[in-house]
């Protein structure tokens, strides 16, 4: 398996929404994210003003999802993740996962990752727990969980 993260830039676009779209039901999409342009990409990646850092994930070259460390409070970060239906159960978002919060440790010395699962979505709970990431508030709709970088309690912020 040869996961790997790439930044997400625009020669993808095109790819990226052909994929999104073919994922609308598995990622429960508007209408308007369904029906995004390539340029539509383009310009959500380049506004600066959420700070997000947008991964392509590819496999063996292939885009096959993204990933997203969002810099809520540096050196904290949630995560935001998603791999095409016809990609999950093979390990591709746990090896995803783990690239990231090695980047966010490694790369922009993140203290704490925190990521968001909707409630259901055992498949992403697992992916999180795989990852070292503990369960630390149920916030109605979805769980927080958290995977502390510097070998400190996992903790709700």
């Amino acid at each position: 398996m040869r996961v790997s993260l790439a930044p997400l830039t625009n020669d993808l676009a095109g790819e990226y929404g052909a994929l999104l779209a073919r994922n609308a039901r598995h990622l429960d999409l508007t209408p308007a994210e369904r029906h995004r342009t390539p340029a539509e990409h383009v310009a959500e990646w380049a506004d600066t003003t959420d700070r997000n850092i947008r991964f392509a994930v590819l496999l063996e070259g292939r885009l096959i999802g993204r990933i997203d460390l969002n810099p809520v409070s540096p050196p904290k970060y949630s995560l935001g993740y998603w791999i095409d239906a016809h990609h999950t159960g093979h390990g591709y978002a746990t090896a995803a996962v783990a690239l990231a919060t090695r980047h966010a440790r490694d790369e922009l010395g993140a203290t704490d990752v925190y990521g968001g699962v909707n409630k259901g979505n055992n498949a992403s709970v697992a992916v999180l727990h795989r990852n070292g990431f503990v369960h630390v508030a149920d916030l109605g709709t979805y769980d927080r969980f958290h995977l502390p970088l510097d070998g400190g309690e996992p903790r709700n912020p």
